[in-house]
């Protein structure tokens, strides 16, 4: 069984039995966009930790940001992407920072659960939660003493540090408004209730559930429940040999190509009625606006970077997907020790760079929840 990590443990405590399913890795529009604000929050936040504090070239959503964290005496030097992990009979450990998702695993037995914090300070333990208008989840809606991400970093930071007790916060960071903190306390009693019970749900066998976790499983287009046709094509614990395999690979592929019928179903459906489809459960199917930033002229932009990534780096961007644009230019302007933000405010005020609008259809929750 795969176990999961910090980020869908929400999904591990109604359903164990979604680490059985095969995990996609489907680049989506919301990641790309959620790594791209981490990283301007941690670049500032390592900044002032080493004491290279550049508060002009900060985003400007950066220091609204430090100032809501100051409201709550939030202290400013602390460790960014801290990682730690759970094994099931041992205690949490801390297992390195900036791993992204390059944990240690074959230090650790098949079961072990990984897991960043996005910040760790004296007393204080934050992720950072995007409600932006056309990316808002489930994630950004709970408040801390629901997160089951949060009360797993916060237990394995007690556990590992010999701590009595931490604050648990969210950082709530909209496109149209202020950002906002909301915190729990979380203690050492708390911390053991908590690894104990998530040890033993580790010991389980699988089960499947279906419900609100639904919504935000990354396995979902796989799930045998939803579907009934992974079921269908193996018995008991979906054990594979030579003689089913062949079965269950046209499964699979059934089940990816009934799911994008439905979808493509679902959207026609949308674009020709303009209607939303309501859940009841304040979600709701249909179109959401939302704001992304674009490349206006890859050639125009290739031959102004040539002067700031060599003429052979700027011109391996030519041969970038619209879509991967940014991250690219982001990964070029890394490996040439440049800063991001200032590459990608020179663009945006030459013009390269542009904001636009786009509508998305998919899932999206009915009314974003108010500080």
């Amino acid at each position: 069984m795969a176990n999961p990590t910090a980020s869908n443990l929400h999904v591990f405590q109604e359903c164990t039995g979604f680490g059985t399913i095969p995990e996609t890795h489907e680049e989506i529009e919301a990641a790309q966009y959620g790594k791209e604000q981490h990283a301007i929050i941690e670049s500032a936040l390592d900044d002032i930790a080493s004491g290279r504090q550049q508060v002009s070239t900060w985003d400007s959503r950066v220091s609204e940001i430090l100032a809501c964290m100051e409201q709550f005496e939030v202290p400013l030097k602390g460790r960014t992407e801290v990682s730690y992990v759970l094994d099931p009979g041992h205690n949490p450990e801390e297992c390195g920072s900036k791993l992204g998702r390059n944990y240690p695993r074959a230090a650790y037995s098949t079961k072990a659960i990984f897991g960043s914090a996005d910040y760790v300070t004296n007393g204080w333990l934050i992720d950072w939660k995007f409600t932006n208008a056309a990316f808002d989840s489930i994630y950004a809606q709970l408040p801390p003493e629901k997160s089951h991400q949060l009360k797993f970093l916060g237990s394995c930071h007690i556990l590992a540090n010999g701590l009595d007790k931490i604050n648990l916060a969210l950082v709530k960071i909209p496109d149209d408004k202020k950002p906002w903190l909301e915190f729990c306390s979380w203690d050492v009693m708390q911390a053991h209730e908590y690894i104990s019970e998530l040890s033993q749900r580790c010991m389980l066998e699988p089960s499947f559930s279906v419900g609100n976790h639904c919504n935000v499983c990354p396995r979902y287009r796989m799930c045998p429940t939803r579907t009934g046709l992974l079921r269908s094509a193996v018995d008991g614990a979906m054990e594979i040999n030579k003689d089913n395999a062949p079965l269950i690979v046209r499964r699979l592929v059934d089940v990816r190509k009934a799911l994008d019928m439905a979808e493509e179903q679902l959207e026609a459906y949308v674009n020709m009625t303009g209607e939303r489809i309501d859940l009841g459960d304040g979600y709701f199917y249909g179109k959401s606006s939302g704001m992304r930033r674009d490349i206006v002229d890859p050639v125009k932009a290739v031959a102004m970077l040539v002067d700031v990534f060599g003429e052979e780096d700027a011109a391996k961007l030519l041969h970038t997907k619209p879509k991967m644009y940014i991250k690219e230019l982001e990964a070029t302007a890394k490996a040439h020790g440049k800063n991001m933000r200032e590459v990608s405010a020179w663009l945006e005020k030459v013009g390269i760079i542009k904001r636009v609008e786009f509508d998305s259809i998919g899932l999206h929750r009915d009314a974003r929840r108010k500080p």
